[in-house]
C-alpha cells in the first residue's frame, strides 16, 4: 500500500486520490487468466469511516498478478452498495486495485468475476464500528475527555495531531491492546499556546482478516477509523 508513488489516501474522511508513475522499462506483472481463485491469494486494507467504505488490493500466489483474461474484482456490501476495482500500479512489477462505496456497513464482499460471469466472492469482516463523542467544553483550562464505544477484542490507535504549528500536545496517543475507549487532553498538556488550536484526534481499531470465501486471503488489515476536530479555546 505504501509503495504508491503519489497518493492521497481517506484516513477519516471520503476521499481517495490515487495517481502511479511508469518507468520507460515498465514490465506488466503476469496475469490471473488461469489461475485458480483460492491461489489468488488477496493483499491489502479494507477500511470504513462509518459512511465510506474502501479498499486497496494486490493479488498474488508466486509472484504479483494483474487482471487478466476478462477477469474483474468487485467491492459490495449487503445494502446493494458496489463498485469495480480500478488498478493502478504500484510499481513497474506490481499492480494494486483500489474502490471506494458509500455504505456504513462493516461487512464487505470482494468478488473475482471471470468473463465466463462465475463470481468467487470472500468476505471481510470489519471491526465493530464506533463514535467519537467531544468533550462537553473545549476550553483548555479543564480536561478534555473524547469518549467512545470501547471493544475489547480490537487493539486501537490514538493519535493526535495540532494546527497552527505554535500549538502542541504532549504525550497523548499510542497504541492500545486493549482499547480505553477515551483519552483525555489535560490543560498541562498544551505548551505555548495562545488563541484557538485546533485538535485532531484520530482512533483506528484494527484487526486482520482471515480465510472467509473461494479467494485465497494473505495479509489484509481490516480498520474502522474515526476522526473528531475540537476547536480549542485559552
Amino acid at each position: 500500500m505504501d509503495s504508491l508513488r503519489k497518493r492521497v489516501a481517506m484516513i477519516a474522511g471520503c476521499t481517495l486520490l490515487l495517481g502511479a508513475c511508469q518507468g520507460p522499462d515498465y514490465q506488466a506483472p503476469p496475469g490471473t487468466d488461469g489461475v485458480a481463485p483460492l491461489d489468488l491469494r488477496v493483499q491489502g486494507v479494507v477500511r470504513s469511516n462509518g459512511q465510506v467504505a474502501q479498499i486497496e488490493a494486490t493479488l498474488v500466489d508466486t509472484a504479483y498478478r494483474s487482471l487478466t483474461g476478462g477477469d474483474s474484482l468487485v467491492l459490495s456490501a449487503p445494502d446493494g452498495a458496489s463498485r469495480v476495482l480500478e488498478s493502478s500500479a504500484a510499481s513497474d512489477y506490481v499492480t494494486s486495485y483500489v474502490a471506494q462505496i458509500t455504505t456504513p456497513s462493516p461487512t464487505l464482499t470482494l468478488e473475482l468475476v471471470r468473463r465466463d460471469g462465475s463470481r468467487h466472492p470472500t468476505t471481510f469482516t470489519l471491526p465493530p464500528g464506533f463514535t467519537i463523542t467531544a468533550p462537553s467544553a473545549t476550553s483548555r483550562s479543564t480536561p478534555m475527555m473524547a469518549t467512545w464505544e470501547p471493544d475489547p477484542s480490537s487493539p486501537v490507535t490514538v493519535s493526535v495531531a495540532t494546527s497552527p504549528p505554535t500549538c502542541s500536545v504532549a504525550g497523548r496517543g499510542g497504541s492500545y491492546a486493549s482499547d480505553p475507549g477515551s483519552v483525555t487532553l489535560q490543560p498541562a498538556d498544551f505548551a505555548n499556546v495562545a488563541g484557538k488550536c485546533t485538535v485532531t484526534i484520530s482512533v483506528g481499531r484494527e484487526i486482520k482478516a482471515t480465510p472467509n470465501g473461494k479467494l485465497g486471503v494473505g495479509t489484509v488489515r481490516l480498520a474502522q477509523i474515526r476522526t473528531l476536530v475540537l476547536e480549542t479555546q485559552p
